[in-house]
Order: structure tokens, then C-alpha cells, then sequence
């Protein structure tokens, strides 16, 4: 299933349960972050194309637990190409567990993320 919320978060759940989030909103680690803004309700809303040179990106399962990406739950400033990586490796997980297993072989051997 393919969700897109108020403009600035997209959600991807695939079979295996998982659900990816990617949100670019004013109050969202990237780019577009706005620690000052104090927004009107749904400022997204008013603007034709909203867009971003990152994300900030969430993973979480069908029970609501969250992928711990090490020091919070949600990773902020991933840029296009990590991005899709992300994508792929939440796809391909079995589960959480799995996911935790493949984060951390890709920070051992330092890869980008």
C-alpha cells in the first residue's frame, strides 16, 4: 500500500509487514526543517510541489514497534540514494529482527546509509 499524508509524508507497507516513512515536511529532519516556523495548520497544504535534497525516514511494523536506527526512530538527512537503499532493505527484510541484523552488517562495514 501506497499512502501520501497532508503533502509531506509518504508511507510504503510491503507483505512482510514493514511500513517505511518518508516525510519532508517543515518540521521533518531535512532540508526543509524549520526549527522557527511556527506553521499555520497544514502549511504543506498551499504549496503545488514540496520537495526536498533529503528525508526523514521511519520504519515500524503491522504491531506499531520501531526500527531503533541506533539513537532515535527516525533517521533525518538521507539523501536520495540511501533512501532507496533503505527502501530495498525494508522490503526485503523478514522483519524487524532481520532488519536490525542487515543495519547492522552495513554499519560494520561501514557503508553509507
Amino acid at each position: 500500500m501506497i499512502k501520501i499524508i497532508k503533502n509531506r509524508s509518504t508511507q510504503l507497507s510491503f507483505k512482510n509487514g514493514l511500513t517505511i516513512s518518508i516525510a519532508i515536511g517543515d518540521l521533518n529532519y531535512c532540508d526543509r526543517k524549520n526549527p522557527t516556523l511556527n506553521p499555520t495548520p497544514d502549511p504543506e497544504m498551499l504549496i503545488q510541489v514540496v520537495k526536498s535534497g533529503n528525508a526523514e525516514i521511519a520504519i515500524y511494523d503491522s504491531q506499531n514497534n520501531w526500527f531503533n536506527f541506533g539513537s532515535d526512530e527516525v533517521l533525518g538527512w538521507v539523501n536520495s540514494d540511501d533512501l532507496a537503499n533503505w527502501i530495498h532493505w525494508t522490503q526485503s527484510a523478514r522483519d524487524l529482527e532481520d532488519l536490525k541484523v542487515q543495519f547492522e552488517l552495513k554499519t560494520t562495514d561501514n557503508k553509507s546509509l
